[in-house]
């Protein structure tokens, strides 16, 4: 029941009374404003002072353990789990495998870096502290005004921030912004528990996988190449590889032999987590660090405080994380095999490119137990990492490639599902220029035509669609993260990749920062899906420094049932002023069925800068189809034409190397065309679209 104030009843009287004169009508207001038991005042001006006095003798504070209970935070951690939360954490423990045995025996294996692996494990094992951010005063440079700070009432308890329940990191979690659109029932319900063996490759077999490696268009001559870095599941091979004095392969020994201890520098960048996880920003000696807050240079405390994201593991820094730092902590625990690229000081090695080789094999390098029905059932995962850096004034171009070396029609009963956790970082020192090129080819071809219903009238054979359902490389999960750091005063990054892979599940997620002036990063990116695939494609571009620009170009191609998605994230510090940033994503959508998401956004702090970014999703033209096939194209043939010219502005960019640019069938065109040959349109869309462009 609401209580109006005395003076609120004689304002009604005074207006129904005609009879008052205007003096009366003002002396009555002058007396007004008095408080309800509401603590609401209608009227002009502020009430009496007695009655201010009496309201605050009302505010009595409650005492902790006389007026309410304090709770036990610690029974309440796990309150808010769902059932496909509980899921996520349990499927995350199997990939972790044994972590409740801490003795020393087998440290090598459990811990293939040393103490780079543990100390990662011990983070990931360490729940979040449930704690609330302190009550700041207006004197203290990182005070909030009070409605930027949420309070808890002192007798609710205190919850840690949604995935970070059970461990130190984010897991995923079904309904968080960095997992929304992806297949995460599907990813949760395989089992990738498994480790490949490591005596895979033998010297016999030498000739017979260059062979393969050479039809597959991934083999550099040893006058090629500046070096060669192969790794077969997850294993590297020396007999394939090339290696230099600052490019070569890092193994157990290199991390737990005293003798041949690393640098700091190269620990430091193993240990290193995106999403905010690392806080302290990279830098070089002698160039000033970006900010100072507490006498340390921290990703939480830039544009603060009120613009900054804060602590890694606070919900408003979640929400713009890509739900890559528990994966990245997982590759360095279970690595096996660092691929190292040194690139010292004015060097220039862009005219001879690095190579870098992922390759499968079916069986992911596990023997098939048939006697053992639940072990035959689960998967294998592999880990790969890159590390390059870049010296100062360097020029490089590296070549980085994921394939299958067995074809797919090979042996099923050999088939294992596989889950690729790859993690690549690039830093860039003062005036270094590096050029990644960056091919995503596993997981076979997905099954043409699944868009089309009753394509046979044989009711006998199988349907694409049943077809697509049983195939192998659907149950695989491409997971790749690449994390590029331009730490020097002028350094640029150009940067094609193409996911053009056949694999069920993929993402790739790519950061960029820029922390000193002059730095230049240029993103061109190609994803082609089809059959029941789904792929993510994350990006996020971070200005730092004053004076940085970035161009980011993403055309994505979706057919048959396959489902796309683009999320491109542009931030610009406080402090970044005098930057241009350009996004660009562009989606033709093949089919009825497919699906695309295309979310390019932008976080601006400061107001002198220049920025961009826009998103299109469209069909092939009508009109484009109308010239060809009036000059002599059949329909099949102008589509797959008009997909191509589609694609060419990505291929171009790729390292002329790796194009190949004969007619054989192990040239990038071949293959690429072969893919496409699969997507294509069959017959008229059903729903057409007013916007139809290439």
């Amino acid at each position: 029941m609401v209580y109006f104030s005395s003076s609120l009843v004689s304002l009604f009287i005074l207006l129904s009374n005609t009879n008052n004169n205007v003096s009366s009508f003002t002396t009555n207001i002058k007396r007004s404003s008095t408080f309800t038991p509401l603590h609401m005042s209608f009227g002009l001006g502020p009430g009496e002072q007695v009655e201010e006095e009496s309201i605050a003798s009302e505010k009595v504070e409650k005492i902790a353990g006389i007026d309410y209970e304090i709770p036990d935070h610690e029974l309440y951690r796990k309150s808010r789990l769902t059932k496909i939360d509980e899921k996520a954490d349990d499927w995350f423990a199997t990939l972790l495998g044994n972590t409740d045995d801490n003795s020393d025996e087998n440290k090598d294996v459990r811990y293939p870096l040393g103490d780079v692996s543990k100390n990662i494990m011990k983070r990931i094992l360490t729940p979040v502290v449930l704690q609330e951010d302190p009550i700041r005063s207006e004197d203290d440079p990182e005070w909030k005004p009070p409605a930027w700070t949420p309070r808890r009432l002192p007798w609710n308890p205190i919850l840690p921030a949604y995935g970070l329940e059970t461990y130190g990191i984010v897991v995923p979690r079904r309904n968080a912004e960095a997992w929304r659109h992806y297949d995460l029932p599907g990813l949760l319900a395989t089992d990738y528990s498994l480790d490949p063996t490591s005596d895979t490759i033998l010297i016999d077999d030498v000739d017979k996988y260059k062979v393969i490696l050479q039809k597959k268009g991934y083999w550099l001559n040893d006058e090629q190449c500046t070096a060669r870095l192969i790794c077969i599941n997850g294993q590297h091979s020396p007999s394939l590889s090339k290696t230099t004095d600052t490019m070569y392969n890092l193994q157990s020994s290199d991390f737990t032999n005293n003798d041949n201890k690393l640098r700091d520098e190269i620990v430091t960048c193993l240990e290193h987590l995106p999403d905010g996880y690392t806080d302290e920003l990279p830098t070089e000696d002698g160039q000033k660090d970006i900010v100072e807050v507490g006498g340390s240079n921290k990703l939480s405390k830039l544009s603060g405080p009120n613009h900054n994201v804060g602590n890694a593991t606070t919900q408003f820094a979640i929400n713009n994380q890509q739900g890559t730092a528990i994966f990245a902590a997982l590759n360095t625990v279970k690595t096996k095999n660092v691929a190292l690229v040194d690139i010292p000081n004015d060097t220039t090695c862009d005219d001879l490119p690095i190579l870098v080789v992922n390759a499968w094999t079916n069986n992911g390098g596990i023997e098939v137990d048939n006697s053992d029905e639940e072990e035959e059932q689960k998967g294998v995962a592999i880990h790969p990492r890159l590390l390059v850096l870049g010296g100062k004034r360097s020029k490089s171009s590296i070549i980085q490639g994921t394939i299958d070396l067995d074809d797919e029609d090979g042996d099923d009963a050999k088939t294992r599902p596989k889950f690729y956790n790859g993690y690549t970082q690039l830093y860039l020192r003062e005036g270094s220029k590096l050029s990644h090129s960056y091919l995503e080819e596993s997981g076979g071809y997905p099954t043409p035509k699944v868009e089309v219903r009753n394509v046979d009238a044989d009711q006998n054979s199988p349907t694409p669609q049943e077809i697509e359902s049983q195939r192998p490389a659907l149950q695989n999960t491409h997971f790749d993260i690449i994390d590029v750091h331009t730490t020097g005063v002028n350094a640029t990054y150009d940067h094609t990749c193409l996911g053009v892979g056949g694999n069920g599940r993929s993402r790739i997620s790519m950061c960029t920062s820029m922390y000193q002036d002059g730095c230049n990063v240029n993103l061109n990116g190609f994803s082609l899906a089809g059959g029941a695939q789904r792929s993510d494609i994350r990006t996020t571009i971070h200005h730092i420094s004053p004076n940085t620009q970035s161009t980011q170009i993403q055309k994505n191609m979706v057919g048959g049932r396959a489902t796309t998605l683009f999320k491109g994230r542009i931030r610009i510090e406080e402090k970044a002023t005098g930057s241009d940033s350009e996004q660009l994503s562009r989606t033709i959508l093949l089919s009825d069925t497919s699906k695309v998401w295309a979310i390019p956004s932008l976080e601006i702090v400061p107001s002198e800068i220049k920025c961009s970014h826009g998103a299109t999703v469209s069909d092939l033209s009508d009109e484009e189809l109308f010239y060809l096939r009036s000059r002599g194209f059949d329909r099949l043939a102008a589509r797959k034409l008009l997909m191509q010219a589609f694609l060419q502005e990505c291929t171009t960019k790729i390292a002329p190397e790796i194009l190949m640019n004969d007619e054989g069938e192990s040239s990038l065109s071949s293959r690429l065309g072969k893919r496409l040959q699969g997507l294509i349109p069959q017959g008229d869309r059903k729903y057409k679209s007013n916007y139809q462009s290439v």
